[in-house]
Formats: structure tokens, sequence, C-alpha cells
């Protein structure tokens, strides 16, 4: 979770998870990524030329994700249930924590 291009795989995260709230099913990231370069392309020309490897890699992040996304999911639903009917408001550390750990689920989603 260091590194280069740390915080535009969070970004990246953040934009599909919203999408998929919004209602959007498939890829989303291709069209994000045809707008970028569309809009970008002139200022940024390696956005033209490495276009197929910035499809490729966003498209696997994104597929990676989705499938974070949808365990942790499961999980966090389980965990929500489980702590509301023992009274609590508060979802423990320790669920967090697998979440986060096991699954790459963001704790800021």
């Amino acid at each position: 979770n260091e590194g280069r291009g740390y915080v535009l795989r969070r970004i990246m995260r953040r934009a599909i998870r919203n999408m998929r709230l919004l209602g959007a099913t498939g890829t989303v990231v291709k069209d994000l990524i045809d707008v970028v370069i569309d809009t970008m392309g002139q200022q940024y020309p390696e956005l033209i030329t490495d276009r197929k490897r910035i499809e490729t890699v966003a498209l696997a992040e994104e597929a990676a994700f989705l499938k974070a996304l949808k365990g942790g999911t499961n999980i966090l639903e389980t965990a929500v249930t489980e702590t509301k009917a023992a009274g609590g408001q508060v979802l423990a550390g320790d669920k967090a924590f697998l979440l986060h750990d096991t699954w790459g689920f963001p704790i800021d989603l």
C-alpha cells in the first residue's frame, strides 16, 4: 500500500465504488481513461503513446478491486449485523483490520 501508484489506486478505487453505488455495471475505468486521455493527451503525449498499457493496468486494478470489494462487502455486512445485534454502534477493530489486511478493503470506504 505504498510507493508509486498508491494514491492513484486509491482514487481509482473510490471512483469505482462510487460508480457502483450509482448503479454502474461492468467496467467503468475504460470510459474514464478515454475521457482523461482525450482531454489531457495534448498536454501529456505519453498518455496517447501508452494508452494500451494504461488501459491494461487500470482494467487489471479494477478487476482486482471488484473482487476485493465483493468479498469485503459480504464480510462487512456480516460484521455490521453482528455488531448491531450485540447492541454496538462501532465496528470492532479486528473486523476493520480483517477487511483491510485480508481483503484490501479501504477503511474509508
